[in-house]
């Protein structure tokens, strides 16, 4: 597939290419190659070039033999280019305007001008020999890139470098990088030549698609790219009895800059070996960041869409359970104690359970459905990192804190820790109610299972009571991560990036919903790409429907609904989670239709099924309370004392902390033992290197 998608990018760059050289060239009669002029034959020449130029135009001779590999040990081939040289002045000088230039035919790489090109060559046909022979130049490029990575880059990162060289990726400053934009023409084929000859006679100015010659890219420090292929030129070849790695790093630390190396009798610029060293670069990059793996179950995605209308506790009213039909049944989320007198139904219609829940939190009314996504969001950040995918995690009022994004002094503020405890409590309120077609329920349980939650709060303070408990997500929801009934990984998941629930809900009321609901549709179109290696790899929706996924409302004023549209994609893609998108038909208006491709680095992980070099570390389980402080250091053959030592801590705190075995630990103990696996010992037993 990235081999298609690099022959698509070069296509589309000669088609660039050749729309710009035919309006700098708008008369096809211009000259641009003319015959190499034998004794006697000056005026038919002239006679030939002024009857093709027409009046006044300018003509651009060059001259074959220049092009031609002469043999330097050949005098008379020396003194048989200089006459035709002389000679070819001699006719300059009687047509208006002409000039004379040699720099460009070195494309052609051949001796002989090829009889499948005309003499004289007109701009005309040369760009119709350049038009028809797309296909066969891409193909060329493609190759080379294709030869180069298979080269350089490891064989497991080879796919998604020459994605990256297709379809490029985001940078740090916000600029899309992609190789296939810059990387020099090849000379092999006929018509990449006389595209040569053309981008030499016309200047289109600082388009970088349209150069011959890759330009170093300034990102890529000469020194860091000699390093990382030095080992593969090593084995590639040698030159001089040196390692040709060596040799390049030797030549680059000295200041003599990137030579041109030569692999498999192939000649490639230090130019295109950059951009192989920068694409591989936001691989591993986007290898080593953390994922967050979401469910693109249709359950899930169903009840995403279904949580929306959902109120607050503090501002619902009577009559506001939820309900969404489906097609063999329906799914309602109830919150306890409000009765369901008034049921709001929503056609299933492709969408899923988790598409339901992020949708009915969204619709709630204010800032209440942002941040209610928002803290779904912090859910699946946790339960994917901290819970290692397992579907649950022990839960605590800092890691949701933390999982949010919100600052240190933020974190401390009672008022602050108050509401979003509560307004996690009001999730796990929740219930998912599934409905036969007779009305009957047939399935009913909590969206998050929580253990023992009946803790009380401790003392006077505002510390949550459900504070360091199991979350279990809801197995019909998470399924599609892990199978929780018999641990197997599941097969329908999506990744995104943590700093999804780290969006500011108030300054981006759609970005969570928006972001979570694109990755599952996302998933569904990515299917056949996953399972047969050909398909979409980007989601197209209209404009209308990306609206109501965003869950912005129907009766805004249309600038207004497409500016809050605009800035909140470009919070997606300011964390690196959307790649790319392009309209089709209008943009921005409900009828056009918006192509929208995920991040490359998501589709490493998620299609490509990357893997980081380093595994994952498996969740750290802390204890949280006194009794499970016993457990903890007695796993570990550790007595009180060793305990408080290794901590830093005193002994009466840890004895302290076991004799009161219902209460949780204090926070000096807590952020000692986090201390302690941030650092932990060679000798423990806690973890692997």
């Amino acid at each position: 597939m990235s081999q298609v998608e690099l022959d698509t990018a070069l296509m589309a760059r000669l088609d660039r290419v050749t729309n710009g050289l035919r309006d700098a060239y708008p008369d096809p009669w211009r000259v641009l190659v003319w015959p190499d002029p034998e004794p006697g034959d000056e005026a038919a020449i002239v006679a030939e070039l002024r009857g093709a130029e027409g009046p006044d135009l300018e003509v651009r001779a060059y001259l074959r033999r220049t092009a031609a590999k002469v043999d330097q040990a050949d005098p008379a081939e020396w003194d048989a280019t200089r006459e035709a040289v002389r000679r070819a002045h001699a006719i300059a000088s009687q047509l208006p305007n002409a000039r004379l230039g040699s720099q460009s035919t070195r494309w052609l790489s051949r001796r002989h001008w090829p009889p499948s090109i005309p003499m004289p060559l007109l701009c005309g046909g040369a760009l119709d020999l350049v038009e028809q022979a797309r296909p066969e130049i891409a193909a060329a490029v493609s190759a080379e890139v294709a030869r180069l990575v298979g080269a350089l880059v490891a064989p497991k990162l080879a796919g998604a470098v020459l994605a990256r060289c297709a379809a490029g990726w985001r940078a740090a400053d916000g600029v899309v990088r992609a190789p296939a934009e810059r990387w020099p023409w090849p000379v092999g084929p006929e018509a990449a030549g006389v595209l040569g000859i053309l981008l030499a006679a016309v200047d289109l100015g600082d388009d970088p698609a349209s150069g011959l010659a890759a330009d170093w890219p300034p990102e890529a420090a000469p020194i860091e790219v000699a390093r990382w292929a030095r080992e593969a030129l090593n084995r590639c070849g040698s030159y001089g009895g040196e390692a040709l790695g060596d040799l390049v790093v030797a030549r680059v630390a000295d200041g003599f800059g990137w030579p041109t190396v030569t692999l498999d009798e192939n000649r490639y610029s230090g130019a295109a070996v950059a951009l192989l060293f920068l694409a591989e670069r936001d691989v591993r990059h986007g290898l080593a960041r953390p994922m967050v793996a979401v469910s693109a179950s249709k359950e899930h995605h169903e009840m995403l869409t279904g949580v929306r209308t959902m109120r607050d506790p503090k501002r619902a009213r009577k009559g506001s359970a939820l309900e969404l039909e489906q097609v063999d049944g329906r799914f309602i989320l109830t919150h306890p104690g409000i009765p369901a007198a008034v049921q709001l139904a929503m056609p299933y219609d492709g969408v899923s359970g988790h598409e339901a829940v992020i949708l009915r939190l969204k619709e709630m009314h204010g800032p209440d459905g942002a941040k209610y996504v928002r803290h779904w969001a912090a859910l699946q950040a946790l339960w994917s990192i901290q819970g290692g995918r397992q579907g649950w995690v022990r839960w605590t009022l800092d890691a949701h804190l933390s999982a949010l994004g919100l600052d240190s002094d933020s974190q401390r503020r009672a008022a602050v820790r108050s509401n979003v405890a509560a307004e996690v409590e009001h999730l796990t309120r929740l219930e998912v109610v599934r409905l036969d077609d007779t009305g009957k329920r047939r399935y009913e349980a909590p969206l998050i299972h929580v253990g023992e939650r009946e803790r009380e709060r401790i003392g006077e303070t505002d510390e949550w009571r459900l504070d360091g408990m199991i979350f279990r997500a809801n197995p019909l929801i998470y399924g599609g991560v892990r199978n929780q009934e018999t641990g197997a990984i599941g097969r329908d998941w999506i990744g995104i990036p943590e700093e999804l629930a780290k969006i500011n809900h108030v300054q981006h009321p759609h970005a969570h919903a928006l972001g979570l609901l694109l990755a599952i549709r996302s998933r569904w179109t990515l299917g056949p790409l996953m399972t047969t290696g050909e398909g979409p790899d980007r989601v197209t929706l209209s404009g209308g429907k990306l609206l109501e996924l965003a869950g912005i409302p129907a009766g805004l004023r249309a600038d207004r609904a497409w500016s809050a549209l605009r800035r909140d994609l470009g919070a997606l893609e300011g964390i690196g989670m959307l790649g790319s998108y392009s309209w089709s038909g209008e943009p921005w208006s409900r009828t056009g239709m918006i192509s929208i491709r995920l991040a490359p680095w998501i589709l490493d992980r998620t299609v490509r099924r990357l893997v980081p070099d380093v595994p994952e570390r498996p969740p750290i389980d802390l204890p949280l309370t006194g009794a499970e402080l016993v457990t903890w250091r007695e796993a570990r053959g550790w007595s009180q004392r060793e305990t408080a030592r290794r901590l830093g801590v005193g002994q009466a705190s840890v004895s302290r902390a076991e004799a009161a075995p219902a209460v949780s630990l204090g926070p000096a103990l807590r952020a000692a033992l986090k201390r302690s696996t941030d650092h932990t010992p060679s000798d423990s037993k806690t973890c692997g290197p």
